[in-house]
């Protein structure tokens, strides 16, 4: 998968997931695009399980956007 984001369509659950990583992942970058300012900040975040549910839980709001994206799409 490139780094652009081109499409919400996906044709496996898989790819949507894969796809829901790349956006969080993309939210990240757009919000703190100085990658040795996320390194600095990595250490802190990465040891507190709450930030990795949180993390969690952010890649399923983006995956369940997706699936109802493609529903919609794949009724049309």
């Amino acid at each position: 998968m490139s780094n652009e984001i081109t499409s919400l369509i996906t044709d496996t659950p898989e790819e949507r997931y894969q796809l829901a990583v790349q956006l969080s992942r993309k939210a990240i970058s757009t919000i703190l695009p100085d990658p040795e300012s996320r390194k600095k900040m990595y250490p802190e975040y990465i040891g507190d399980a709450r930030n990795i549910a949180h993390a969690s839980e952010v890649v399923a709001i983006h995956f369940h956007t997706i699936s109802q994206a493609n529903d919609f799409w794949k009724d049309k």
